[in-house]
């Protein structure tokens, strides 16, 4: 791009690929731009540090947009930025520069929605297709649907609106939305046809891969608690798509004001569509999901569902912070309910003090428990892993209990006691911020110095040696072994995978690899190195001559 060139084709990697068709490129999105003004390593920490906060100043508009308060618009915002999903997929930039948008398109389209005004239509579309531009279509498809059940809601909840109109307005802003993407959509569908995506269309199993296991369900509330094996070999077996799912232990009480106090068509829209992509996050573990699997047209092409979770935070944040307006509005009206609630669950709270003194003072005894369990009971090659998994348990219901009671106590003092609103939401917040900042581990998105990036590796250098024109190939067996890094610190299981020539590192150096990695492939070269990867040796077929292969890894 800083040389004027467009980037239509990328030839350092299948021998040469489609790039701006791939669509993951991101090449057309507008935050792209920081890549082409600031060197890269400096550009791709704003890039992500920009965009989770965004998440938050979207939220915080769309809260106020409803008629929440700052204090709670700012705790819908907080719970959201801070999210399991959006700390997860940090790790998936394509994802989070896709997801950000919704709160934004919701608060636009809402605007048309209300006053049946054609900007409104256009600023919604614009931010549609920039949600496509931000590489990740399945959010930009599934947003499409929240968007039509978003309608269906305001419909119901506004008698005076036409009906016509409504679903009008919503054809219109979907249908724009798709011609501003056709400059990339159209190529996209095009290269779906020939890649191995299409082959698998029919691969029931293959799509649901990394499915929400029901019991996970527990993690939005309490992090890690069913995970039990972190081993390499469970990679494809454990839902590893998501690191962390958690949004906050106070979205559960917030959930109840906000059952309680809330039954406007809003917070019926937030249950709606946050259940149903729950559902459909279940994926293989539920029929749900092979039903619309098999109606609905374009869930064939959709791989991993468990994604679509995204929805479900996204209406965890806005009811939380609908709870939290419940609940301020209680308190100052003296709503009998509130101090109903409080009454009813003195004596639960109670319990879970006892339980978080048992937890703080006996925590070594019961990892004791659960060292002799795993040693008594346990094959010796999973101890580690179910012990590490029995010990963060502990930890995390420790935080659980704890942090739930000290929120309850908040609450409770706030609704009896003469305190300022602006004293008791500053507390609130902050108690808030400290509970997802303190369930994430350290580490769990490890830091990289700029340099390690950029260092050269022994293979690098030889291989830049050669001044003529040449792919190399990498054998099955290490390609394999490279998927997974590995070394005593994370700089150096860096270097040691860039001296593997792991995909897609040698594109940094212009070093051409006659296979490589995206996230689609075209289905004829697959078979093609299918071809190569199954013959006996690399010398019994010409396949790597023709493709100009002079190295193999």
């Amino acid at each position: 791009m800083r040389n004027g060139i467009f980037p239509l084709w990328n030839p350092f990697i299948f021998s040469g690929v489609p790039h701006f068709a791939l669509q993951q490129s991101v090449v057309i999105y507008p935050l792209s731009i920081i890549y082409y003004i600031l060197p890269f390593a400096c550009a791709f920490n704003i890039f992500l540090i920009m965009h989770v906060f965004l998440a938050g100043v979207f939220t915080y508009l769309l809260g106020r947009r409803w008629g929440l308060r700052e204090s709670s618009s700012i705790l819908s915002a907080v719970i959201l930025m801070f999210s399991g999903y959006v700390v997860s997929v940090i790790n998936l930039a394509t994802t989070l520069s896709s997801i950000i948008w919704l709160p934004l398109i919701l608060y636009f389209f809402d605007k048309g929605l209300t006053r049946q005004k054609i900007k409104y239509l256009f600023i919604s579309s614009i931010f549609l297709a920039v949600m496509f531009f931000g590489g990740e279509p399945s959010i930009f498809y599934s947003t499409l649907w929240v968007l039509l059940f978003y309608s269906l809601f305001f419909r119901l909840g506004n008698k005076d609106k036409s009906s016509t109109k409504v679903f009008i307005y919503y054809i219109l802003t979907a249908g724009v939305a798709i011609l501003l993407t056709a400059v990339q959509l159209l190529p996209f569908l095009e290269l779906m046809k020939l890649t191995d995506r299409q082959a698998f269309g029919g691969d029931y199993k293959y799509l649901t891969c990394w499915s929400l296991p029901l019991r996970d369900t527990f993690n939005f509330f309490i992090p890690f608690l069913t995970r039990t094996d972190f081993s390499k070999e469970s990679y494809w077996k454990e839902q590893n798509w998501l690191i962390i799912m958690y949004v906050g232990i106070f979205t559960l009480i917030l959930l109840i004001f906000a059952f309680m106090f809330r039954k406007d068509w809003r917070a019926r829209f937030l249950y709606f569509t946050g259940l149903l992509s729950l559902l459909v996050s279940y994926g293989n573990y539920t029929p749900f999901y092979y039903l619309i699997y098999k109606i609905i047209p374009g869930f064939q092409l959709v791989r991993y569902p468990v994604r679509f979770l995204y929805i479900t935070t996204f209406a965890l944040a806005m009811l939380s912070g609908v709870g939290f307006e419940a609940y301020c509005d209680a308190r100052r009206k003296k709503d009998k309910r509130l101090d109903i609630f409080f009454r009813c669950t003195l004596f639960i709270f109670f319990l879970f003090s006892i339980i978080f003194l048992a937890l703080t003072l006996y925590k070594n005894d019961f990892i004791a428990i659960a060292r002799d369990f795993c040693v008594n009971h346990l094959d010796p090659a999973k101890n580690g892993g179910v012990l590490f998994a029995l010990i963060s348990a502990v930890y995390n219901l420790k935080r659980f209990f704890g942090f739930l009671v000290a929120g309850w106590m908040l609450l409770f003092l706030g609704s009896r006691i003469k305190m300022k609103e602006g004293v008791l939401s500053f507390a609130f917040v902050a108690l808030v911020i400290a509970d997802l900042f303190s369930a994430a581990p350290v580490g769990m998105q490890p830091m990289l110095s700029r340099e390690v990036i950029h260092d050269t590796t022994p293979n690098v250098e030889y291989l830049k040696k050669d001044k003529a024109y040449f792919r190399f190939f990498v054998s099955p067996k290490l390609r394999k072994n490279s998927s997974f890094i590995e070394g005593k610190t994370y700089a150096q299981a860096i270097q040691k995978t860039k001296n593997e020539l792991a995909a897609d590192w040698p594109m940094l150096w212009g070093l051409y690899d006659a296979y490589g990695y995206d996230s689609i492939k075209l289905a004829d070269y697959a078979k093609v190195m299918l071809m190569v990867e199954t013959a006996p040796s690399p010398s019994s077929t010409r396949i790597l001559d023709m493709l100009n292969v002079k190295y193999i890894v």
